[in-house]
């Protein structure tokens, strides 16, 4: 439970300055006053504003920090209230500037913002939400829990009492049974399915028909003896066949010797003629290479008489040249300037061209010497080329040679026709033998393939019983797996088909055990739900029997109706009973039977709140509740209140003067100017 003690509050709405309202030691009953010096009256004084401040000191505002920022003042907001809260002293402060921070006894939660609020939150121990509509009822809100609709209400209560987690049971055993249902469902397609897997087998199986066996075994076995005979025959035939081939004679090869004594005198004669004719030619052969040589030398000599003549001409230039330099250097001129000598260089000059001169001279006459033997040189090669184009004639050897090769010829011949004779004779020798044994095969392979052909229809015939027993033991083997396979599936289909009811059993059982469960969690739920609906419609009944001209109302909440369809229907109904009239609609109420009943209701679902769940507030703030109402049906509210049996603080913010006149204390706020202050 948190009690209100002291509230410390600035830079919010109208209030500049800090302001500080103890709530301690106050009477049941607090009016807010308003005063606005600058109109006389109280409408803008910031009554409303105070109320604000503590909801955005308990984290409960719902307005933004931007609206609630006084605009007359740069001071950011801030709040700092202390309570009580299950015995512990907790101071919160909240600022715009700073954050949250809470003071719990000697422990401090500053700094971390979600920590702090997360702690505020359990401190409190109700949803935000609800702990908002049941501290403080806004002007012109109505009562909160006759606002919800009969759904809204039922869930308002399940969630207050706690049993959301029984509900939530409900729902999974609800799926549990839908599941269990489907599988069910399913289970049972699947047990029909498997019992008409079952007749189609056992259809199959009795409409099966076992192969027989057309063959004759006996008949196999007598075919294999007749086969067997034949093939004895075959051999026979074979034997007496090769034995008749063995009786004719083959023709052999026959050795005979040729006389060739006259064919190798001539082939040693034509050796020894050959070999005479390569001593001529070797010995021709070397006159060739001498005069070849000769040929080459003086071809040489002929070719270097060229050099010589150009050699030659070049030594008579010289000559001329030294002879006309002499008569120059004669006549006592310079050869280039025709000027006279001076001195004996002239003498020395002539006397060196001089030898030159005779040194040319001797080289001129001995290459003219040279030059002068080409006629000589050039009969001398035509002579040798004459010599090496004469042909030499080996006739005589050439003829002895062919008169011996001839010999040689004629007798090799002679030896081959010999030879081709005796094989010619072989060879017709063994063409008759052959012929003769293929005559012999002939007559006795024509047995053989009587009989072959004979042996091969009866092992055909054979093949053709062999090939439809086996065919038989196929077709047995597999009508025995079929049979086998059939039987099998059978059983395995029966089998699965008890799994599947046994299945279906215990699934019967889980689902009866799950709506049992379901039936008894429910009624559990309900009767808890019932006695809080009984308890409010009680205290709410009491409340306005305090009311005069409301002495005989009464208020009673049917809760969780039973549908046509026999499903239960969750929800809260009001029923109210007035002046002797029974089950009135709730809208058909005058405004201030209305918000009597609907004061009188929110009333007592929060002492319900408190008393079921030991967490709550100690005051409870009524923000202008008569707008609308007119001074009769006021005073019956304001009766109403102050005979309230509660030990809360009834807060009302209000100027109306027939509060004041009833309330214990008044707390007033006064506006002059911009700003607003609070006298106590």
């Amino acid at each position: 439970m948190i009690k209100l003690l002291e509230l410390s509050f600035v830079g919010i709405g109208r209030f500049a300055k800090i302001q500080t309202i103890d709530f301690r030691n106050r009477g049941k009953l607090i009016q807010f006053d308003g005063q606005n010096n600058n109109t006389g009256g109280s409408s803008g004084s910031g009554k409303s504003t105070v109320f604000n401040a503590l909801n955005y000191n308990l984290g409960l505002s719902d307005i933004p920090t931007t609206v609630l920022q006084s605009r007359i003042t740069k001071t950011p907001i801030s709040t700092d209230g202390l309570y009580e809260i299950d015995g512990v002293l907790v101071r919160i402060k909240r600022s715009k500037k700073d954050g949250l921070s809470l003071t719990i006894g000697e422990e401090t939660i500053s700094g971390n913002i979600k920590l702090a609020e997360e702690r505020l939150e359990q401190l409190i121990g109700i949803p935000t939400k609800l702990f908002k509509k049941m501290i403080h009822k806004k002007q012109k809100e109505g009562g909160f829990f006759l606002k919800l609709t009969a759904k809204e209400s039922f869930d308002f209560l399940i969630k207050v009492l706690g049993l959301e987690s029984w509900t939530q049971k409900i729902e999974k055993i609800d799926k549990d049974i839908n599941v269990l249902t489907t599988l069910n469902e399913k289970l049972i397609s699947k047990k029909e399915f498997d019992e008409e897997a079952i007749v189609s087998l056992q259809k199959v199986l009795d409409s099966s028909i076992k192969p027989t066996l057309t063959v004759d075994k006996e008949e196999i076995k007598k075919l294999s003896e007749q086969i067997e005979f034949i093939k004895e025959k075959i051999l026979f035939i074979e034997a007496e066949r090769d034995i008749s081939i063995s009786s004719i004679s083959k023709p052999k090869e026959q050795i005979a010797q040729f006389d060739d004594s006259v064919l190798l005198g001539y082939e040693q004669l034509l050796y020894e003629v050959k070999q005479e004719k390569q001593l001529l030619m070797d010995a021709d052969k070397a006159k060739r290479s001498l005069l070849q040589t000769q040929l080459d030398d003086f071809n040489k000599q002929i070719n270097r008489i060229d050099f010589l003549k150009k050699d030659f001409q070049k030594t008579l230039e010289d000559i001329k040249k030294l002879k006309e330099e002499k008569d120059h250097i004669e006549s006592a001129k310079c050869p280039t300037c025709t000027q006279n000598w001076i001195g004996d260089l002239a003498t020395g000059k002539l006397l060196f061209i001089e030898n030159q001169i005779k040194d040319k001279g001797a080289k001129a006459y001995e290459l003219k010497l040279e030059i002068d033997m080409e006629n000589t040189l050039v009969l001398s090669k035509n002579e040798i080329s004459v010599q090496l184009s004469a042909i030499t004639a080996f006739t005589e050897v050439d003829t002895k040679i062919f008169e011996t090769t001839s010999n040689v010829m004629r007798e090799k011949n002679k030896k081959q026709s010999f030879f081709e004779d005796i094989d010619r004779q072989y060879k017709s020798d063994i063409t008759q033998y052959e012929l003769d044994v293929l005559n012999c095969k002939n007559l006795h392979n024509e047995k053989i393939i009587t009989a072959k052909n004979s042996l091969i229809t009866w092992e055909n015939n054979k093949k053709e019983m062999e090939t439809a027993v086996e065919y038989y033991n196929i077709s047995l083997n597999n009508y025995n797996r079929s049979i086998e396979n059939l039987s099998n599936s059978i059983v395995e289909n029966s089998a699965k088909k008890v799994l599947v009811l046994e299945q279906i059993e215990v699934n019967k059982q889980s689902i009866a055990i799950a709506n049992e469960s379901k039936r008894l969690i429910k009624n559990y739920t309900l009767q808890i739900f019932q006695e809080s609906l009984d308890y409010i419609g009680e205290q709410a009944t009491q409340i306005m029997s305090r009311i005069p001209n409301m002495s005989n109302a009464s208020i009673y909440f049917e809760g969780c109706k039973e549908a046509k369809n026999g499903n239960i229907k969750d929800e809260v109904n009001p029923i109210v009973n007035l002046d002797g009239e029974n089950e009135i609609p709730f809208k058909s109420l005058s405004g201030g039977e209305e918000t009597a009943i609907e004061l009188a209701v929110d009333l007592a679902v929060i002492d319900m709140i408190e008393f079921k769940t030991g967490k709550g507030a100690d005051f409870f703030i009524l923000d202008e509740p008569f707008t609308g109402l007119d001074s009769i049906n006021s005073e019956k509210v304001m009766y109403m209140l102050t005979t309230l049996d509660t030990n809360k603080k009834i807060i009302i913010v209000d100027h109306n003067e027939s509060v004041k006149a009833i309330v214990n204390e008044t707390i007033t706020i006064v506006r002059d100017g911009e700003e607003s202050s609070i006298i106590s």
